[in-house]
């Protein structure tokens, strides 16, 4: 038979006994062991910061005496020219404490000239070069010392002497250590200054007392910190010893530290006691309860393992042992019921079509998202998405293969959608994905792109192929006290803007997305009103040549005197985000132009061109550029006359789709024309396939370094070697103006030449020139 061990049972509150206790003196002599460390680093840097005021203070003294030495040494200078004979010298030096010197070097006055070889030799020194000297000199006692050239008379160098016991007093006052100024070229050693007596054990160990930062502990009962500093002086070599009494520092940071130790104590037996007697009591009611958990049958509890313990039991032990065979109970009924539900959920909760899940399943799962916000996750993302032309597959290739797109659109959005996330199909051609956690806008634009990417490529439903595209309206959540109304309104409104913004695109919702929109459908609505009531008109934006400064050219702009303003006060014609929109306008813009050079080119000079600005929208699309065509080849006079800017990026980028058309303009005669030239230096490369008539500079080649620094020089030259006109912009001033034509440019543009003109304003302007 095999012996198997049974653990011991030891009630909870003896365990959390024992840990207190253990825990409690643990941490009483972790802290006493600390605290005996802690007020030796103190005592350290106690004597550390006294060795350091010590010495600064030191240095202070000795730079104080010798500037009342030097200040005595101008004072004598004064009063020697006062100074008759030599008596009257005699007095002045012993008034002064000074030495005259002459010019060879002998005494003329005053007490002995210092008679050691490095005193001579400055003497020397300073009697052929002039300046001065100082130094710290001992012999029979410590003075300091300032030799200085002085020419006064028969009186060349003056030696001033102060002895420094004055000093020495003031470092004692000061600070509370001894202080002992030693001499060391005799035995015994030659005391210059004490403030007491020199103890015995110093007099004995003088060859083991330390420098600075370290120090030697000298007797037992009230130990004092001592060290030794050198001193740079002339003479016989002198140290400064200095004695810090320790006893008062050290006894404040044993008190400090005893009392710590004996609050920290009491704080610590204090727990013990309350935490005993707080589990007394839940863990006797703890043990009650357990034993009659196995009678709640009918509770929800999930399955738990028994608790395994190989060396105490206590009433957790219990309390797990009851839960086990509870869950066991519960097993069975809940089995059973998962099987006869699944099928249930599985029906009410997946599309058919497609076999994700439905509407009122993602509305479920976005709902225990949303409460698990500040909880256990931190943001959660929807993006609503929509395909793009599905419609014209619809109605070209029937409802079938519509599904069968349905279907493989489906399978491609769930290949890059986490298993974490959820990805439901919303109704119609609109699908939605549940991403929890999604990181940053960086992390959800890629995989927008991806989704997008991928939704892209060529379908194969059965012979037939098909393509379409995928708008995506991204909104990122936080807040847990967001409805799902709320975020599916958001994702919604951000899958517009992206459609609007053109097919196959991403977008974000923010704060001002419904604002943006309402101000948006404002503007299309107030301009359809515009376009019926004929109420737009144009405006003229000349280009002067920098040759006679005379009008060359003109661009033609949008007048709409009626124009919504928004909150910042620009004009809202300029910002209309719909392509349909701005597809309307520029058509408007150019049937406008075309019909003013038609009804006026007789009046025109022959080098004249009306331009106007090619807007994106229509360039991708050529069919309004053949419509250009058409016309100059009906009438060629409209071609000579009119002129087409293309922004660069756009020409770089699309020009493939309206390269033909182009060319052919090219060739009728229509001035092609570049805009914002050298922004990206793309377009260079493609200049020999269309060569423009005229190439409008960005911004950053007519201000700023560019003018300097040659930039815009080697430009135009380069494009006037291939007969290409260069026009600058932003002409503000006279000096801008002359700068511009000295490089070269062939036109410019910009304030300085007054606003745009109106209608009867250019046709003013067409007369003129024709006059002239």
């Amino acid at each position: 038979m095999r012996f198997r061990y049974k653990p011991p049972f030891v009630s909870l509150r003896w365990q959390v006994a024992v840990v207190l206790v253990a825990s409690s003196t643990i941490a009483v002599l972790a802290l006493l062991l600390w605290a005996s460390a802690e007020s030796k680093d103190d005592l350290k840097r106690r004597i550390l910061t006294e060795q350091q005021h010590l010495i600064a203070d030191l240095r202070n003294a000795s730079k104080q005496g010798f500037n009342l030495l030097a200040d005595r040494a101008n004072q004598l200078e004064a009063f020697l020219p006062l100074a008759s004979d030599q008596t009257a010298l005699e007095k002045l030096a012993l008034g002064f404490q000074a030495s005259l010197v002459g010019s060879q070097g002998q005494l003329i006055a005053g007490r002995a000239l210092p008679d050691d070889q490095h005193a001579k030799q400055w003497v020397n020194a300073l009697l052929k070069n002039g300046g001065e000297y100082r130094r710290w000199y001992c012999q029979d006692e410590c003075e300091l010392q300032y030799f200085s050239m002085h020419e006064s008379g028969s009186v060349q160098l003056i030696i001033q002497h102060i002895v420094i016991d004055e000093l020495m007093a003031k470092l004692n006052i000061s600070h509370v250590a001894n202080l002992w100024l030693v001499g060391l070229g005799s035995q015994p050693n030659q005391l210059f200054y004490q403030t007491t007596e020199l103890p015995e054990q110093l007099q004995q160990n003088t060859s083991q007392l330390p420098l600075p930062p370290h120090y030697v502990l000298v007797g037992q009962h009230r130990p004092q910190a001592t060290w030794r500093w050198p001193l740079q002086n002339d003479g016989v070599p002198a140290e400064l010893w200095v004695a810090m009494p320790t006893q008062h520092s050290m006894t404040s940071v044993q008190q400090v530290w005893q009392k710590t130790t004996l609050f920290i104590v009491a704080t610590l037996v204090i727990c013990c006691i309350l935490a005993i007697g707080l589990i007394w009591r839940p863990l006797l009611r703890l043990s009650k309860q357990s034993k009659q958990l196995p009678l709640l049958a009918t509770a929800n509890l999930p399955s738990v393992k028994p608790a395994k313990n190989k060396f105490l039991r206590d009433e957790s032990h219990l309390f797990a042992t009851a839960c086990h065979e509870l869950s066991e109970k519960l097993l069975e009924q809940r089995q059973r019921l998962l099987q006869q539900t699944h099928e249930l959920q599985r029906l009410a909760q997946h599309d058919q079509l497609t076999g994700l899940n439905n509407r009122s399943m993602f509305e479920q799962s976005l709902q225990q998202t949303i409460g698990q916000l500040g909880r256990h996750i931190q943001s959660l993302a929807v993006m609503f998405m929509d395909l793009d032309k599905f419609k014209q597959v619809n109605d070209t290739l029937g409802h079938e293969k519509g599904d069968q797109l349905l279907q493989q659109v489906a399978m491609r959005l769930a290949s890059l959608i986490r298993k974490s996330d959820m990805l439901a199909r919303f109704g119609g051609d609109e699908f939605v994905v549940l991403l929890t956690e999604p990181g940053d806008n960086h992390q959800l634009k890629l995989l927008a792109e991806k989704l997008i990417s991928i939704v892209n490529e060529p379908v194969q439903l059965s012979k037939e192929t098909a393509q379409v595209g995928l708008s995506v309206g991204i909104t990122v959540c936080t807040d847990p006290q967001c409805s799902i109304d709320q975020l599916l309104r958001e994702a919604d409104a951000a899958m517009y803007s992206a459609k609007r913004s053109g097919t196959s695109k991403a977008c974000f919702f923010h704060a001002t997305l419904n604002q943006q929109q309402a101000g948006e459908q404002l503007v299309e609505d107030s301009l359809l009103r515009a376009i019926a009531h004929q109420t737009l008109s144009l405006q003229f934006q000349p280009f002067w040549s920098t040759a006679d400064q005379r009008p060359a050219y003109f661009q033609a702009h949008l007048n709409w005197p009626g124009a919504p303003v928004n909150e910042q006060g620009n004009q809202a014609s300029a910002q209309i985000a719909s392509p349909d929109m701005q597809q309307q306008l520029h058509e408007w813009l150019l049937q406008h132009v075309l019909d003013l050079i038609d009804q006026q080119h007789g009046s025109m000079p022959p080098n004249f061109r009306l331009f106007i600005q090619g807007a994106s929208c229509s360039l991708q699309q050529p069919e309004l550029l053949r419509q250009v065509v058409l016309c100059c080849r009906r009438d060629p006079q409209i071609a000579n006359h009119f002129g087409l800017f293309i922004d660069e990026q756009i020409y770089i980028e699309h020009a493939q789709n309206f390269q033909m058309e182009l060319n052919v303009l090219h060739q009728l005669g229509v001035g092609i024309a570049l805009d914002r030239f050298g922004n990206g230096l793309g377009a260079l490369n493609q200049l020999s396939q269309c060569p423009p008539t005229l190439v409008r500079l960005d911004d950053k080649f007519c201000h700023g370094d560019s003018l300097i620094n040659g930039v815009t020089e080697s430009l135009v030259k380069m494009l006037h070697k291939m007969h290409i006109q260069v026009l600058a912009c932003g002409v503000d001033d006279k000096d801008s103006l002359v700068r511009l034509h000295h490089l070269g440019c062939d036109l410019v543009q910009g304030r300085y030449f007054g606003n745009l003109l109106l209608e009867h304003q250019f046709s003013e302007q067409l007369a003129q020139q024709n006059n002239l």
